[in-house]
């Protein structure tokens, strides 16, 4: 009988329903008892409600029966069945009070029920994902779910506290509310809105007025079969909706510009969707950023001006004063451990002759190999050179190996150490022999945890009584969490520089006007007189993508190559840098898969052709002619506006 009563009534509206009707037409039948036995048939109250079985249902659900009945100023009191009345009044104050307490309790248990069945009916729908909300304006959508979304979500609650952020995943809903809601604060939690769709479909949005979002971040479901893909199909249904919108509601953002992340995991697809004209690019109102975590990572270890701890920076990959060479050792080719290697390769050129670099990656099994550019490419690296090691990087003959290039005088070595294993990273970096520990070199520790999380570095530390005997090791951890350079605005500011000095001195179409030599000692003066951040801005915005990227990825070897300043003049050291650029450049275009062009063009320029991926210019330095030179001076100019030469 009780799972009978939970199943269908406690649990169920319907019967909850029927029960209180059932109740009603049971104190029906007792109010008309109550009225045959009272009164007779030509009673005047009888009369004067209709009916017997009337007067007595009014009696049953009328508090003022009692005093009715047995009040010695009505006609009932005087006559025989109003003494009966009064003799019986004790048991219809008992059957009254029974009634309104039964009826009192149904009532409340039904609308308690109900509200209670709702709300959980409502929570079952939240959690699951299946509530179809409706945004219209000053929202943030973002749509998948990985392992570093839950860090962006609390980061936007925290920042933006007027702004519902609204996430559309395929993944269980459940479980990111589980993992969200005991970190969120305040009133945090009730302005996170989360739906389970399809990302790829246009109709997942229909709900969403796009065009009314402050920011999108098109990061995909981390777990999802073709991530990448599916990704890059959210983000076309995302355009698609964001198009329909526009020409039916033109001016519906505004005038202002929607910036939007779109997260591409597969490092080669990055590069090469950074570089392709999306969806997106037609919609003038969008800003869009293609980004990449741990490139993110590998740019905030060797690309950031200043630290955010002080004097414990990340080093530069040549960290040592006076050095001609750098090695880089990577233990672990995983996706953070080839990130760092495809943004290491364009920073190592330091404007030298011949292989000044070298880049050693650890592959214990060979797997990894074909994610990288193919062999012809790699040789072709001006200045650097990529090994491959079929080895652990963990064992003696890969501490040899790093032990070698720590005791040349001219080399500063870096070690990469990017195991996905916290854990396994921290051992590897303990397990270094005691001669390379006492080397002066730079370690990088990959950590995919949270910064609160982190080991004590004095513990792994190697213990000497002497000096000569001390571990002389630099280690920084890296790749937290908790502390992805989301959006960095110092990444896209170096840069814009470089897009405005370009632009500024060598206009397309244009003779390119006659400026100072790079080693003149007025031209950093000249730069930064030349230099206005809101015309810089306003090129920018309608910049294209391609060449915005080429822009970044210049101002990312700004940190790299202020190292050549040191102790050097800049008269002395401008060469160097120019060349530098030119090697960064060309390293660029050769991992985006471009070949050198033997053609000319018929004005004498050097020949490029962007359907056919060919460039005259992607030769030595010393071999371009002097004006073709001189354009690699908008990095020296960019770089002084930013403090890099100081």
């Amino acid at each position: 009988m009780k799972k009978f009563f939970d199943k269908s009534i406690a649990q169920s509206s319907l019967g909850q329903m029927i029960a209180l009707a059932a109740l009603f037409f049971i104190l029906a039948l007792v109010g008309a008892g109550v009225g045959r036995w009272f009164l007779k048939e030509d009673d005047p109250n009888a009369a004067k409600f209709g009916r017997r079985e009337t007067w007595g249902l009014m009696q049953c659900v009328d508090g003022g029966f009692v005093d009715a009945t047995i009040s010695a100023n009505t006609k009932i009191a005087s006559t025989p069945q109003g003494a009966k009345i009064t003799e019986n009044a004790p048991i219809a104050v008992i059957v009254l009070s029974l009634g309104f307490w039964l009826g009192g309790m149904i009532l409340i248990s039904f609308f308690t029920g109900a509200a209670t069945n709702f709300l959980d009916v409502r929570r079952e729908k939240i959690l699951t994902g299946v509530v179809d909300y409706s945004f219209r304006k000053k929202y943030i959508l973002i749509v998948g779910y990985d392992f570093q979304t839950g860090n962006l979500i609390k980061r936007l609650l925290g920042e933006k506290p007027a702004l519902p952020v609204v996430l559309v995943t395929d993944s269980d809903v459940a479980q990111i509310y589980d993992t969200l809601l005991p970190e969120l604060q305040g009133a945090e939690p009730h302005r996170l809105f989360i739906m389970r769709k399809d990302i790829t479909m246009e109709s997942s949005y229909e709900k969403f007025l796009i065009t009314g979002a402050e920011e999108i971040y098109v990061i995909g479901d981390g777990g999802a079969v073709g991530r990448d893909g599916k990704t890059l199909q959210a983000f076309d249904a995302v355009s698609r909706k964001a198009a329909c919108e526009m020409k039916t509601v033109p001016q519906s953002t505004g005038g202002r510009r929607i910036k939007v992340y779109l997260h591409i995991g597969d490092f080669m697809l990055y590069s090469n969707v950074r570089g392709i004209k999306l969806s997106m690019d037609d919609l003038e109102i969008f800003d869009l950023d293609v980004f990449n975590y741990y490139e993110s990572w590998a740019w905030e270890c060797w690309s950031k001006k200043d630290a955010a701890d002080g004097k414990d920076g990340y080093l530069p990959i040549r960290h040592v004063k006076g050095t001609e060479h750098a090695e880089l050792f990577v233990i672990g080719a995983g996706p953070m451990g080839l990130a760092m290697v495809n943004f290491a390769m364009p920073l190592m050129n330091y404007g030298g002759t011949g292989k000044h670099s070298r880049i050693t990656v650890f592959d214990p099994d060979g797997s990894k190999r074909g994610l990288l550019p193919d062999r012809r490419t790699l040789d072709a690296l001006p200045e650097v050179e990529v090994v491959f090691r079929q080895m652990d990087g963990c064992s003696d003959e890969a501490n040899a190996l790093m032990l070698e290039a720590a005791g040349k005088k001219d080399t500063s070595v870096t070690v990469v150490i990017a195991l996905p294993d916290p854990a396994a990273a921290v051992r590897a970096y303990a397990g270094f022999s005691k001669q390379l520990c006492r080397k002066e070199i730079s370690v990088l520790v990959w950590q995919a945890t949270d910064s609160g999380c982190l080991p004590d570095k004095s513990y792994l530390r190697m213990g000497g009584g002497t000096s000569a005997e001390a571990d002389k090791r630099n280690v920084r951890y890296f790749g937290m969490t908790d502390r992805l350079p989301w959006k960095d605005p110092a990444r896209s500011d170096y840069g814009m520089a470089v897009n405005y000095y370009y632009n500024c001195w060598f206009p397309y179409g244009k003779e390119p006007p006659k400026s100072p030599a790079a080693a003149a000692p007025d031209f950093v003066e000249k730069a930064k007189a030349a230099w206005d951040q809101s015309a810089a801005e306003a090129e920018w915005m309608t910049t294209p993508r391609w060449k915005k990227w080429s822009s970044v990825n210049c101002g990312d070897t700004f940190r790299e190559k202020s190292v050549l300043l040191e102790g050097i003049p800049l008269e002395e050291a401008a060469e160097k840098i120019l060349k530098a650029e030119h090697n960064r450049w060309w390293t660029e275009k050769l991992l985006a898969g471009w070949l050198v062009s033997e053609e000319k063009s018929t004005d004498g320029n050097s020949h490029a052709d962007k359907a056919r991926m060919i460039h005259g210019d992607m030769i030595p330095f010393e071999e371009l002619r002097e004006d073709v030179r001189d354009k690699d001076k908008i990095n020296i100019a960019a770089m002084a506006v930013f403090g890099f030469l100081n």
